[in-house]
């Protein structure tokens, strides 16, 4: 935050003096003032102090005293097994903020966007295409040399490099990633495309071009 001549409390007290503000300003007891918040929440620091807050002033909560049978975070941990509050109340419409009132399943944004997606599937090129995909274990502006394993478990003209590897970029603060062994994907992702409906970094579906590097095939 810029202020190294703080305490870790003091910086804890300004995030809390933010957020309070903030829950105020929708809370469901408008009588309640910044100032009583802190106050009752003195003794507590770090997380636990937000979540207590947000429970406290919350339509279930206690009020800080003003509903005793409230939610508090000390209510919660003295039930294990949970609060029953009763039958859930719709409130869709409450939180829906589309110009219809409805669940828009088509918008215009994206069904207009259909003939170009159409288009882009119909192209047919030489180039893979690059998907991501999750380790258990942990094109254009760019390449990166791996070890390659055919399978019949992909699409044909997929290639699928697990992420979270590689991480060795002189610089880089991730002492486990550097520590095994890989490439970094991210490498091959265009810093200069975009999806046009939404405008959004395309990190996904990325085409690509895998040649051979040299040295011996492995046979399988």
């Amino acid at each position: 935050m810029g202020t190294p001549d703080r305490s870790a409390e003091e910086i804890d007290d300004l995030v809390f003096l933010q957020f309070a503000k903030n829950a105020l300003a929708t809370s469901a007891w408008p009588d309640r003032g910044v100032d009583e918040v802190i106050a009752k929440l003195d003794a507590v620091h770090g997380p636990e102090r937000i979540v207590d807050m947000l429970m406290r002033m919350g339509p279930y909560g206690d009020g800080f005293g003003r509903r005793p049978t409230g939610l508090s975070l000390d209510r919660v941990r003295q039930a294990p097994h949970g609060i029953d509050l009763g039958p859930l109340q719709p409130r869709l419409r409450e939180v829906l903020n589309t110009a219809s009132g409805v669940i828009e399943l088509a918008p215009p944004t994206m069904i207009d966007d259909l003939p170009r997606l159409l288009a882009r599937m119909a192209e047919r090129n030489s180039a893979m295409m690059l998907i991501g995909r999750r380790d258990l274990r942990a094109s254009r502006v760019g390449s990166v040399v791996a070890p390659v394993e055919v399978t019949d478990e992909l699409m044909r003209g997929v290639v699928s490099p697990p992420h979270g590897w590689g991480h060795d970029a002189e610089g880089a603060q991730l002492s486990v990633a550097r520590a095994h062994p890989g490439v970094n994907a991210n490498i091959l992702t265009d810093d200069r495309l975009y999806d046009e409906a939404s405008g959004t970094a395309v990190l996904f579906g990325t085409a690509v071009t895998v040649e051979h590097a040299g040295g011996e095939v492995a046979s399988t």
